[in-house]
Protein backbone atom coordinates (compact mmCIF):
# COMPACT_ATOMS: atom_id res chain seq x y z
CA UNK A 1 0.00 0.00 0.00
CA UNK A 2 1.17 3.37 -0.90
CA UNK A 3 0.43 4.73 2.68
CA UNK A 4 1.99 1.82 4.51
CA UNK A 5 5.24 3.25 3.01
CA UNK A 6 5.11 6.47 4.61
CA UNK A 7 4.14 5.57 7.54
CA UNK A 8 7.20 3.01 7.88
CA UNK A 9 9.34 5.98 6.57
CA UNK A 10 8.37 7.72 9.38
CA UNK A 11 8.63 5.52 12.30
CA UNK A 12 12.24 3.96 11.04
CA UNK A 13 13.34 8.20 10.86
CA UNK A 14 12.00 8.34 14.55
CA UNK A 15 13.66 5.47 15.71
CA UNK A 16 17.04 6.54 13.88
CA UNK A 17 16.57 10.00 15.85
CA UNK A 18 16.25 7.95 18.79
CA UNK A 19 12.63 8.40 19.00
CA UNK A 20 12.98 11.45 21.37
CA UNK A 21 10.09 13.77 20.50
CA UNK A 22 10.80 17.26 19.50
CA UNK A 23 10.56 20.09 22.10
CA UNK A 24 8.07 22.43 20.99
CA UNK A 25 7.33 24.30 24.49
CA UNK A 26 8.02 27.96 24.39
CA UNK A 27 10.97 28.91 25.93
CA UNK A 28 8.93 30.30 29.38
CA UNK A 29 12.14 33.26 29.93
CA UNK A 30 10.77 34.57 26.66
CA UNK A 31 7.57 34.38 27.56
CA UNK A 32 5.23 37.22 29.93
CA UNK A 33 3.91 36.06 33.38
CA UNK A 34 0.55 36.29 34.52
CA UNK A 35 -0.11 37.78 38.09
CA UNK A 36 -0.47 35.06 40.66
CA UNK A 37 -1.30 35.54 43.91
CA UNK A 38 0.49 32.85 46.63
CA UNK A 39 -1.56 30.64 48.58
CA UNK A 40 0.98 28.11 49.75
CA UNK A 41 4.40 29.02 50.87
CA UNK A 42 7.16 27.34 48.66
CA UNK A 43 9.44 25.43 50.78
CA UNK A 44 12.49 23.83 48.95
CA UNK A 45 14.53 21.07 51.12
CA UNK A 46 17.34 22.25 52.95
CA UNK A 47 19.95 20.24 50.92
CA UNK A 48 19.17 22.88 47.91
CA UNK A 49 21.04 25.43 49.60
CA UNK A 50 24.11 22.88 48.52
CA UNK A 51 23.46 20.90 45.49
CA UNK A 52 21.34 21.10 42.10
CA UNK A 53 18.07 20.31 42.99
CA UNK A 54 15.63 19.53 40.15
CA UNK A 55 11.71 20.72 40.48
CA UNK A 56 8.91 19.40 39.06
CA UNK A 57 5.79 21.50 38.14
CA UNK A 58 2.44 20.44 37.43
CA UNK A 59 -0.61 22.42 37.06
CA UNK A 60 -4.17 22.75 35.75
CA UNK A 61 -6.87 25.43 34.91
CA UNK A 62 -9.61 25.51 36.93
CA UNK A 63 -12.19 28.05 35.36
CA UNK A 64 -9.77 30.32 33.72
CA UNK A 65 -7.23 30.38 36.48
CA UNK A 66 -4.21 27.95 36.97
CA UNK A 67 -3.43 26.03 40.17
CA UNK A 68 0.44 25.08 39.99
CA UNK A 69 2.23 23.32 41.90
CA UNK A 70 6.08 22.60 42.53
CA UNK A 71 7.61 18.45 43.90
CA UNK A 72 10.63 16.91 44.00
CA UNK A 73 8.61 14.27 42.08
CA UNK A 74 5.29 13.96 40.53
CA UNK A 75 2.84 13.06 43.03
CA UNK A 76 5.62 13.71 45.68
CA UNK A 77 5.26 16.07 48.68
CA UNK A 78 4.19 19.45 47.52
CA UNK A 79 6.85 22.31 47.87
CA UNK A 80 4.44 25.14 47.20
CA UNK A 81 1.42 26.27 45.00
CA UNK A 82 0.21 29.15 43.05
CA UNK A 83 -2.54 30.09 41.70
CA UNK A 84 -2.46 32.35 38.79
CA UNK A 85 -4.92 35.50 37.25
CA UNK A 86 -8.00 34.29 34.78
CA UNK A 87 -6.34 33.52 31.40
CA UNK A 88 -6.37 30.42 29.02
CA UNK A 89 -2.69 30.57 28.26
CA UNK A 90 -0.51 27.56 29.44
CA UNK A 91 2.84 28.63 28.53
CA UNK A 92 2.05 32.30 30.68
CA UNK A 93 0.81 29.97 33.49
CA UNK A 94 4.46 28.39 33.65
CA UNK A 95 6.15 31.64 33.04
CA UNK A 96 4.78 32.77 36.31
CA UNK A 97 5.79 29.64 38.54
CA UNK A 98 9.13 30.16 36.76
CA UNK A 99 8.87 33.91 38.30
CA UNK A 100 7.68 33.03 41.43
CA UNK A 101 10.48 30.17 41.50
CA UNK A 102 13.33 32.55 40.42
CA UNK A 103 11.96 35.24 43.67
CA UNK A 104 11.89 32.43 46.01
CA UNK A 105 15.77 31.57 44.65
CA UNK A 106 16.94 35.14 44.74
CA UNK A 107 16.16 35.58 48.08
CA UNK A 108 17.73 32.06 49.46
CA UNK A 109 20.80 32.04 47.55
CA UNK A 110 19.56 29.88 44.95
CA UNK A 111 19.39 30.43 41.08
CA UNK A 112 17.07 28.62 38.51
CA UNK A 113 20.07 27.24 35.50
CA UNK A 114 17.39 25.48 33.60
CA UNK A 115 13.81 25.83 32.93
CA UNK A 116 12.17 23.11 30.15
CA UNK A 117 8.64 23.49 29.08
CA UNK A 118 7.43 19.85 29.17
CA UNK A 119 3.82 20.53 28.42
CA UNK A 120 3.99 19.23 25.07
CA UNK A 121 4.23 15.25 26.62
CA UNK A 122 0.37 16.51 27.06
CA UNK A 123 -1.92 15.22 23.99
CA UNK A 124 -2.92 18.11 22.11
CA UNK A 125 -6.82 18.44 23.46
CA UNK A 126 -4.90 18.37 26.92
CA UNK A 127 -2.80 21.13 26.40
CA UNK A 128 -4.83 24.72 26.97
CA UNK A 129 -5.81 22.37 30.57
CA UNK A 130 -2.74 20.84 32.16
CA UNK A 131 0.84 22.08 31.91
CA UNK A 132 3.98 20.77 32.89
CA UNK A 133 7.98 22.17 33.47
CA UNK A 134 11.15 20.92 34.58
CA UNK A 135 13.31 23.38 36.63
CA UNK A 136 16.86 23.02 37.85
CA UNK A 137 17.77 24.95 40.93
CA UNK A 138 21.58 25.25 41.97
CA UNK A 139 23.42 27.24 45.04
CA UNK A 140 23.87 31.02 43.55
CA UNK A 141 27.56 30.21 43.88
CA UNK A 142 27.79 27.99 41.06
CA UNK A 143 26.24 30.12 38.52
CA UNK A 144 28.82 31.67 36.84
Amino acid sequence: MPDNGQRGRTAVDAWLDGGAPERTGADLRAVDPLGFSTFTKLDLPADSAQKSTELLVSGARYGDAWAVGVQLELGGVLLGEIRTEVSSEPDRALASVLAWVEEYCESSGLAVTQAENLSDQFPAELRPFQIRARFLVVPRAGVS
